[in-house]
């Protein structure tokens, strides 16, 4: 079921406000995401929930996906909040395996899990959903920081 997250405000009549729905800008004016390096979702303004939900599942933070898979409406505070708990998700992650400090070609070779003591091979694709995680992080920051909140629709 595909998954993407969008801008959202609620006044204090509980409607569903927002200069265009499912943004943060009204019709015509440049959308703030535009001038950003990293793709996001597949309309304006919006993030790739799947994509997100996927690199949090690989390293194993099904709790944390499971916030995104619940259909999350977070307020302007939330969204903010939710932006740090990626950033230190990230950090945590890259500590917990950052035991083994073998680099082939600027990715890591293998890892020591802390919790179980276990070496597992470091997946080719963990530095992209590390990327994943990061870009989500900024989108989370820039759309609270612009006053919104985040909802998830499937």
């Amino acid at each position: 079921m595909e998954l993407t997250l969008f801008p959202w405000r609620k006044t204090n009549n509980d409607a569903a406000d927002g200069p265009l729905a499912d943004t943060t800008h009204e019709v015509g004016a440049p959308c703030p995401f535009t001038s950003d390096s990293s793709p996001y979702g597949p309309r304006c303004c919006s993030l790739d929930g799947d994509a997100l939900r996927n690199a949090i599942q690989a390293f194993g933070e099904d709790d944390c996906a499971e916030i995104l898979s619940s259909g999350i409406e977070l307020n302007a505070t939330h969204t903010s909040l939710f932006s740090v708990l990626l950033r230190s998700l990230v950090e945590r992650i890259e500590y917990q395996y950052e035991g083994q400090p073998k680099w082939n070609g600027g990715h890591r070779v293998a890892w020591l899990n802390l919790y179980t003591g276990k070496r597992t091979p470091w997946p080719p694709e963990a530095v992209e959903m590390l990327t994943t995680m990061r870009t989500a992080a900024d989108w989370f920051e820039k759309v609270g920081r612009l006053g919104f909140g985040v909802r998830a629709k499937h």
